[in-house]
């Protein structure tokens, strides 16, 4: 018996040891044996002690996490920018750059971009191939903000406070402001949707992210924070409500669902209570202030799905079902490599007329409307690999603990928000073609940007430094 157990320990033992490397081969695949390098810790000391505009970067990094929730032109020039800051720091920034070549993130973000422009070669559509791989410009936020990530704390609060001064532009809007926000940018607003300076349809999108990062501060933060966090949750719902877009209030029905087992598995049911009542709250402010234009969409929906059912396709739904028809049928027909960046349009409308000539072929959109069928569509399984390797690695760092990060921003919740926030856009990207829009795009870069990836070794370099 002795011996039986004995052996049965050691085999238990030795069964734990093979399962460790195997987890640990595991983490260092997605990233942790670079934070962990010795040459990434020295890359932050080197970073940490430069003396080159680091509170100017500081400055123009915040800024830049508030732009990008601006209209398209300013956002595109805070990026730019801030990315010049890091090359004009390259004194104190360049051992840093080098060793994130090596993360997982920039790897994928690499490929994913290589994958783009190769796809033009065999694009229906070059023209259009050469226009959706550019907007991988987008992902120079990396480059923008990387070097600040031992003050996460202040670009986290910059960048949600981007979207507060988007809320300020829908009140103005809901009290009278159209006519000053449609010369502000520069476009003609739909009346019956109050979206402020962003699109309905994008602005609806990109709200699921700070509603996921508010629902998990809500869950995990403490004190105050809650309150802040449940306040935003609140008025986030209120937002995504206002600009009538029905996919984002899926999203963020699944995000509130995903909020409540959250708080119920945390044992965090005051929590649970309040945030309800605030919902309410703020459902009921909503149906007070735009009801009309709730129940408008609402009414539309319903008889927009009985005319798809009818085979009617002339409304947005039939519209967005055929894309998503058509996008399947270029992923069956060019089921490894996709029809190419930018092919999609060209390929659909000509195979639409091809083989429904009933059919308006301008059913068939610059893109499909939704992420995923899209990217089967102009990538194939190649871009689907490397895509979804992207999202994975993105989503498994934002959810992480900052061991960098101060009390103040662990006691908030929102330092571990950024998975959470991510889960929001991909949910609202069945919707939405992040990777080809610009103004929702950009926040899938920003989550990259902002998750605790360099913690690990931002502590050891600060611990290197000399005391005094």
């Amino acid at each position: 018996m002795v011996d039986g157990t004995s052996e049965n320990s050691r085999g238990l033992e030795a069964e734990g040891a093979r399962g460790r490397p195997r987890r640990g081969a595991w983490r260092r695949w997605l990233g942790e044996g670079v934070v962990q390098d010795p040459r990434s810790v020295r890359a932050w000391e080197h970073t940490l002690a430069g003396r080159w505009l680091p509170g100017v970067h500081l400055v123009m990094g915040a800024a830049c996490c508030v732009a990008v929730s601006f209209p398209i032109s300013v956002l595109e020039f805070a990026i730019a920018i801030t990315a010049v800051a890091t090359v004009v720091r390259i004194a104190g920034t360049w051992r840093l750059v080098v060793a994130a070549l090596a993360h997982p993130i920039v790897i994928c973000t690499l490929l994913w971009g290589l994958w783009l422009v190769a796809g033009v070669a065999w694009s229906a559509d070059p023209r259009a191939g050469w226009s959706d791989a550019g907007r991988m410009r987008l992902a120079l936020v990396l480059v923008a903000l990387w070097p600040l990530a031992h003050r996460r704390g202040v670009l986290i609060a910059a960048y949600l406070c981007g979207f507060a001064v988007g809320h300020v532009m829908q009140l103005v809007q809901v009290f009278g402001g159209r006519t000053f926000l449609e010369g502000l940018i520069s476009t003609t607003m739909s009346p019956d949707r109050i979206s402020g300076w962003w699109g309905p349809v994008s602005g609806g999108s990109m709200l699921c992210v700070p509603l996921g990062m508010h629902i998990w501060a809500a869950v995990h933060g403490r004190g105050r924070w809650r309150a802040v966090a449940i306040t935003g949750v609140a008025v986030t719902f209120a937002a995504i409500l206002a600009t009538g877009t029905r996919g984002a209030w899926v999203s963020a029905a699944v995000l509130l669902v995903i909020g409540g087992v959250c708080a119920c598995r945390r044992g965090r049911r005051r929590v649970l209570v309040i945030g309800a009542g605030a919902l309410a709250a703020a459902l009921a402010v909503a149906w007070l202030v735009f009801g009309d234009v709730l129940a408008s969409r609402v009414r539309d929906a319903r008889n927009e799905l009985a005319a798809a059912q009818a085979g009617e396709v002339e409304t947005n739904i039939g519209a967005r079902l055929v894309m998503w028809e058509t996008a399947i049928a270029a992923f069956r027909a060019h089921p490894i490599k996709g029809v190419g960046t930018g092919g999609y349009a060209a390929w659909g409308r000509e195979e639409l007329a091809r083989t429904s000539p009933e059919l308006d072929p301008r059913l068939v959109m610059d893109h499909a409307h939704g992420m995923y069928v899209h990217t089967a569509a102009t990538g194939g399984v190649v871009g689907l690999v490397i895509l979804g390797s992207l999202l994975f690695v993105v989503a498994w760092w934002g959810g992480r603990d900052d061991p960098a990060a101060g009390e103040r921003l662990q006691a908030s919740g929102y330092s571990s928000s950024i998975r959470l926030g991510l889960v929001g856009l991909l949910i609202a990207a069945m919707f939405e073609t992040v990777t080809v829009g610009m103004r929702v795009g950009v926040h899938l870069w920003m989550m990259a940007a902002l998750a605790p990836v360099w913690g690990g070794a931002i502590v050891r370099a600060r611990d290197a430094r000399p005391r005094g």
